[in-house]
């Protein structure tokens, strides 16, 4: 079958950074202090439409009243209008940090950053503009003051100042499409079923072009941590981490009127058939992240070099990145938060090397990683694809009663072995040339990596779709 899609997506990106230290001592300890300016003009053109203007689609839903039939796609999309255009953005920042001494063994970071944006569709018009401040302090204490350990701590804010991604959504000149049901009467896709796309089909939050409208994604984040040297060339740190992602670029739909349970749409609020999608940078839309990570750093002496780590973490909120679909279904937002696809509890690292006479090392790595969590969907009628679930991100639900079980939503935990022999030749030949061999996955493990989720009535659900490739050299 040809592809479905034709993209033609050019960027530039014109850039300055420039920075300047100073240094200051004897005014109540040493600074060295920096300040810098970043300015970046961007500019992107695209082009996206279909080969064939028509792409069909089967979401695996029989025919139930003539089992013999031949199976059909159960929709088709159709381009009326190819995206052609040309997308606009600027950004500049300007910061000012002190690394400060104010005794031997204390160092304070305190800083700050000013940015500024401005994102703009096809017709120059501003969709997203932006103006903020973002601090940022770092501790460091060496309480010995022996050069062995080190205390640390820190706050620091981050601003996502936006992508021309998001101008060329909200009011941009998207593709226009529309979508025709399978009309088994008829045999025919004759069955209107709405349209997307378009300057009108996305728009944009009125407070997004509000420039110090602080309703920003914006990142918080917190390391606590300490490093310690137990004997020469062996370290031991951990570190607590916390993040918080607010308010990320999500967008809503706001046309389609909807069904109780959100399984099919019953009306349209503008009297057209079609979809609008308002974006913003949505309260309900964020990130958490609480995790905490324990290494071991043995660096290279005697022959022998390894660094071993854990870390378990909680990853948790109510969108895995930008302008998802979350949010687009009202019966569904009880829904959105939970696990994360990214949230991995636990992972063990372990990375070793020793080297041999005549230039031979052999080295492996070792790693575990705690099961991702997954979800059980069920088919939503209107969209006519698996995209509904009644229970939090990650758990599972009772497909009779639609009600949530309680139970997590897992794959399965794996281990993955690699080794690596290199023979370095340069002690023999006098020339840096190196023979390496790889294998990976040596215990050829074949943990399932995929699994079917979506509710389908043949019972399949939790199958394994796909495994941990197998052993390879």
């Amino acid at each position: 079958v040809n592809y479905n899609r034709i993209l033609e997506d050019n960027r530039t990106r014109l850039q300055l950074h420039s920075a300047l230290t100073y240094m200051l001592d004897n005014v109540v300890g040493e600074h060295q202090f920096k300040a810098g300016v970043d300015v970046a003009l961007n500019w992107n053109s695209v082009l996206d439409t279909r080969p064939g203007e028509i792409r069909y689609v089967d979401v695996g839903v029989a025919d139930t009243s003539n089992p013999l039939s031949e199976p059909l796609p159960n929709y088709r999309w159709g381009t009326v209008d190819p995206e052609d255009t040309k997308i606009f953005g600027d950004n500049q920042g300007v910061f000012l940090q002190d690394v400060w001494k104010p005794i031997p063994n204390v160092i304070l970071r305190p800083g700050f950053r000013f940015d500024t944006a401005r994102m703009r569709n096809w017709d120059g018009e501003t969709q997203v503009a932006l103006n903020t401040f973002s601090p940022r302090v770092g501790l460091a204490w060496d309480p010995f003051d022996d050069g062995k350990t080190l205390l640390r701590a820190g706050y620091w804010q981050y601003i996502d100042t936006g992508y021309l991604a998001l101008s060329g959504f909200a009011g941009g000149r998207t593709k226009i499409e529309q979508r025709w049901n399978y009309n088994r009467v008829t045999e025919q896709y004759d069955t209107f079923g709405g349209q997307q796309g378009g300057p009108d089909g996305a728009i944009g939050k009125d407070y997004l072009k509000e420039s110090w409208n602080q309703q920003r994604p914006r990142t918080h984040e917190i390391i606590i941590g300490f490093n310690r040297e137990i004997i020469p060339d062996l370290e031991f740190s951990g570190s607590f981490i916390y993040r918080r992602h607010n308010n990320q670029w999500e967008d809503d739909e706001v046309n389609l009127m909807w069904n109780a349970d959100g399984t099919d749409v019953i009306g349209y609020r503008d009297g057209q058939e079609r979809w609008i999608f308002s974006l913003g940078a949505l309260r309900e839309a964020f990130i958490r992240y609480l995790g905490f990570e324990l290494v071991l750093n043995k660096r290279f002496s005697r022959n022998w070099e390894m660094l071993a780590s854990y870390s378990y973490a909680r990853t948790e909120g109510t969108e895995p990145g930008i302008i998802t679909a979350a949010f687009d279904n009202p019966a569904q937002r009880e829904y959105e938060f939970g696990y994360l696809p990214h949230d991995r509890r636990h992972i063990v690292k372990v990375f070793a090397s020793y080297q041999f006479p005549l230039g031979v090392v052999l080295g492996g790595s070792v790693q575990y990683l705690s099961g991702l969590p997954y979800n059980r969907w069920e088919l939503n009628d209107f969209y006519g694809s698996y995209s509904n679930r009644y229970a939090p991100r990650g758990e599972d639900w009772d497909p009779v009663t639609r009600e949530p079980t309680g139970d997590d939503l897992r794959l399965p935990d794996r281990v993955m072995t690699n080794v690596r022999l290199m023979w370095q030749l340069e002690e023999l030949t006098k020339q840096k040339i190196d023979v390496m061999l790889d294998v990976f996955n040596i215990l050829n493990a074949r943990t399932p990596i995929v699994v079917q989720q979506n509710n389908l009535d043949d019972g399949s659900f939790g199958e394994v779709i796909d495994k941990l490739d197998p052993l390879a050299v």
